[in-house]
């Protein structure tokens, strides 16, 4: 068993010894680059500090609903009560 052991731990040091490091694939020429305005639209997030709220004001009622609509679907439906 020791030599199986051997050949196995050689064969892996001169496999990586022989890796050939991988290089980014060349662009499809598919899709374009994000414009500022369709990136603003989607930076819907709201920090610890409540920056980037929309105008206006709400209840905890009402921000149930917008989670329940608006973030559910990747966040999850359960929240904090």
């Amino acid at each position: 068993m020791p030599m199986r052991e051997f050949r196995v731990a050689l064969f892996a040091i001169v496999a990586l010894a022989c890796a050939v490091p991988a290089h980014a694939q060349s662009p499809y020429g598919i899709g374009r680059a994000a414009a500022p305005a369709e990136i603003a639209g989607w930076n819907i997030d709201v920090d610890r500090y409540g920056n980037n709220l929309p105008p206006g004001s709400g209840t905890v009622n009402h921000g149930r609903d917008v989670f329940d609509q608006q973030c559910a679907a990747c966040h999850g439906a359960s929240r904090c009560h």
